[in-house]
């Protein structure tokens, strides 16, 4: 106690009274403590779990879901309303085929409860807390049990405690829609703690309810049931119990026409490829081939070294190499980077059950480490401490901002809830894949393919050429809005927000549309500044016009992604004055080409050439110093270059039409 605090007490009652008060402040700072112990970690992990809440919250009201979701969205209302059997949008493969995801039948009530899809990512938020909760009820009873010293116990908690919390990427999993990997990881951590309490039947409840999440995760017991075969010496069968059942689970489901090879594309150097073999590669088979040719699998894995490191630096890395890190880490490893999307080898939901337990390995060997030399092992725990919030600092500002709106506005969100609170759940609806998601809960739902199956009397088109995530290009995206524009007995809903609708009732007898791509982007489909929409009268006639006197962009957003060479950018417009052609590399930002256009005699074709030698170096987010990982690469390594009108005011100009193509030798 401080002089302060001796004299205080001294002058309240002398001797007596002070040692009386000491007791108090005592018995009142050890009830604090224990109070903090016992609900201080519960209000951490609830806090965690509202903040996941509403970001998710904040994606699903800003419909920044893509067609992944869509397929649960789809599925778990269908079989909420008897439909047992359905099928990947129209016309795809029984859902059960896509990874033999039986829980999601299991799951299908609540949708009797409120029949919103939102119920798919609060579970999802709920297991990757839920997962989190786990191991560190893990690391506090293993450090309860094995370090006595009460300072260097509670340290060590309060340690563990941080780096569960702390994760990026605990956040991250949750970005991208929803997968059953997240539950999976619950189920699995679940499992392993009840084999380590001895609670067998509930442990092997839970390894059931992993293998129910899909064939993916039945790769996981076959982990889980190494680890237990590497600590159990005297008591295998548990552990072999787990392999035949996460190998058998495999087997079956491959059997069954559901495999995991759907996402590893065989080639000449793929570990599974054989001269007269071309399609994906199977369980059995990838399985073999991994075997069989252990060099072409370290192949696979080495240009993927970043981002193995970056799923494993969080967690402390040490425990990647423990009985319980070693061989979950080991197998996501070698799953997510022989998938043909490099995005699996990245930090997220494909990687998330891994990180519960190499947490709890970098616990226990810190344990170990500080029951033989405490100072070493405090020390170790700081240094991981302080690597945890470096990964924290650097990643979680990215996430959180960006990956809950995925580029579609609040003014976007407001028009696509309006668009779905309008079309009645018997139409069909064919939308761009990036804004899907939230759309899919009805039958006949479908994404935007070069051919369209028709099935519904009524067919409503979502356009989103700028909003969401999309591998279509815009210029594809406003293809398919003239396309669209031009077929008979279509309706224009409205294009707000740059987003765009139409309810179309098909001839009778037709049951597929084939989207064409015109050549040349409308103008009327483009963004504006200082334009109005003319869309009356014959099509050709639809164009851009200026509606004000003020200077400022008649059309712009008009994008192509293009290779060097020599192009011709082409406008057809009428005015009444000069007004300017510009081309940039909207990449960089830079001005490539500026011409005049003097006043027109009428509708006219303009045509000016272009020279691109250059193309600029895209920034992709990777972090910084120790805390990055590799980023996807874009689809195409091509600029992005766009062509726009402008006028300086007090002119009237019409744009129909621009395009820019390349010259032919």
């Amino acid at each position: 106690m401080s002089a302060w605090r001796e004299r205080v007490v001294a002058g309240l009652g002398g001797p007596l009274r002070a040692q009386e008060a000491r007791q108090v402040m005592a018995q009142a700072g050890a009830m604090l403590t224990s109070v903090l112990g016992r609900y201080g970690p519960p209000a951490l992990f609830v806090a965690q779990w509202i903040g996941l809440l509403t970001l998710s919250w904040m994606q699903y009201r800003h419909f920044a879901l893509t067609v992944d979701f869509a397929y649960y969205h789809q599925a778990w209302s269908l079989i909420a309303r008897g439909v047992l059997n359905p099928h990947l949008l129209i016309d795809g493969p029984p859902f059960y085929k896509n990874h033999l995801e039986l829980l999601l039948w299991v799951l299908a009530p609540l949708y009797w409860l409120w029949p919103h899809s939102f119920w798919l990512l609060a579970l999802q938020d709920s297991a990757v807390v839920g997962t989190g909760w786990i191991a560190w009820t893990w690391i506090r009873h293993r450090l309860t049990e094995r370090v006595g010293a009460l300072a260097l116990r509670r340290f060590l908690i309060l340690a563990g405690l941080f780096m569960v919390l702390a994760d990026p990427w605990m956040v991250e999993a949750i970005t991208f829609d929803f997968h059953f990997e997240d539950i999976a990881a619950f189920f699995l951590m679940a499992a392993a703690w009840s084999f380590v309490r001895e609670r067998n039947r509930l442990g092997f409840l839970f390894a059931f309810l992993v293998a129910s999440t899909g064939n993916v995760s039945m790769t996981y017991l076959v982990a889980l049931g190494a680890s237990c075969i590497w600590l159990e010496r005297g008591r295998r069968l548990r552990g072999w119990s787990l392999v035949l059942l996460g190998m058998g689970g495999f087997l079956l489901a491959s059997h069954l026409g559901v495999h995991l090879g759907a996402n590893v594309s065989p080639g000449p150097s793929h570990p599974s490829s054989t001269a007269a073999h071309a399609a994906p590669a199977g369980g059995a088979q990838l399985l073999l081939g991994i075997i069989t040719h252990p060099g072409v699998l370290w192949s696979h894995l080495w240009p993927h070294r970043l981002n193995i490191y970056a799923n494993l630096a969080p967690e402390g890395i040490i425990g990647a190499l423990t009985p319980w890190g070693l061989p979950i880490a080991g197998l996501l490893a070698v799953e997510n980077n022989l998938a043909a999307s490099v995005n699996f080898s990245l930090p997220g939901f494909q990687s998330f059950p891994m990180y519960g337990f190499i947490l709890v390995g970098s616990m226990e060997a810190i344990t170990r480490l500080a029951r033989w030399r405490q100072r070493l092992g405090v020390g170790l725990t700081v240094a991981l401490l302080a690597n945890v919030f470096g990964w924290a600092i650097v990643w979680i500002p990215h996430v959180v901002p960006s990956a809950f709106v995925d580029g579609v506005s609040a003014q976007g969100a407001r028009q696509l809830q309006r668009l779905r609170r309008m079309i009645p759940p018997s139409a069909e609806v064919v939308a761009s894949q990036g804004i899907l998601g939230r759309f899919a809960g009805r039958r006949a739902v479908d994404v935007f393919l070069s051919s369209i199956p028709i099935v519904r009397r009524r067919v409503y088109f979502i356009v989103s050429p700028y909003q969401g995530i999309d591998t279509a290009s815009a210029a594809q995206e406003l293809g398919r809005v003239a396309f669209l524009s031009r077929l008979p007995g279509i309706r224009r809903l409205g294009s707000r927000a740059d987003i765009w609708a139409f309810a179309w009732t098909p001839p009778p007898g037709m049951h597929t549309l084939t989207v064409g791509t015109p050549r040349k982007v409308p103008a009327w489909t483009l963004a504006t500044q200082v334009g109005t929409r003319i869309l009356t009268g014959p099509y050709p006639d639809w164009h851009m016009a200026t509606g004000s006197q003020a200077p400022g962009y008649v059309v712009q957003q008009a994008y192509w992604r293009l290779p060097d060479g020599r192009y011709q950018a082409k406008v057809r417009l009428a005015d009444t004055g000069p007004a300017q052609l510009q081309i940039w590399n909207a990449t960089a930002g830079v001005l490539l080409e500026q011409s005049t256009l003097p006043a027109t005699n009428g509708v006219e074709t303009v045509t000016v050439p272009v020279v691109i030698h250059r193309q600029y170096p895209r920034h992709l987010y990777g972090g910084v110093g120790w805390f990055r990982y590799q980023p996807t690469p874009p689809a195409t390594t091509h600029d992005q270059f766009e062509v726009r009108v402008y006028t300086p005011g007090n002119e009237i100009v019409n744009v129909y039409a621009l395009s820019l193509n390349p010259v032919r030798p």
